[in-house]
């Protein structure tokens, strides 16, 4: 458990670190521009999803290569339940970083917002990308739970 602890902080101090670089870098022309704000949110995001499908389907496959799963099921448990711990699982788990991220998108939308002249409709087209990358954010952290609770 410690390892598992000491690798998920390493993660969550390298991700700002390398977004404040690479922002630090961008801004070295003179301005940044709309795209970087919005790679940078989009490799948090890919970041998180790839880390939440990765514990969905670690968990339950692990238990079932050592033989844990078949005592889970000899279990009063139904497979409602079952379901049920690995969801309050997985949201223990991620409910921290998932908020941590999507801070993360609320401020570099606020720092774009103010730090840019915006002409004509971009600043809605910017909006509207960002709000568009935050619900495809939810909606695929949801759906690589359920792929990975599946794929068992």
């Amino acid at each position: 458990m410690i390892k598992r602890n000491r690798q998920s902080v390493w993660i969550w101090i390298s991700l700002p670190l390398v977004s404040a670089v690479w922002m630090g870098a961008a801004s070295g022309t003179g301005t940044l521009l709309p795209r970087s704000f919005l790679l940078v949110a989009a490799s948090l995001h890919i970041t998180v999803q790839f880390w939440i499908a990765w514990e969905a389907a670690l968990r339950l496959n692990s238990d079932r290569r050592t033989g844990a799963l078949e005592l889970l099921f000899s279990t009063p448990l139904s497979p409602e339940e079952i379901v049920q711990a690995h969801w309050s699982s997985l949201r223990k788990q991620f409910t921290g970083p998932i908020m941590t991220v999507l801070a993360g998108d609320l401020t570099l939308a606020l720092i774009a917002c103010r730090t840019r002249a915006w002409s004509g409709d971009a600043i809605s087209e910017f909006l509207t990308v960002m709000l568009a990358m935050i619900f495809l954010f939810i909606t695929n952290s949801i759906a690589l739970g359920w792929t990975g609770l599946w794929l068992i």
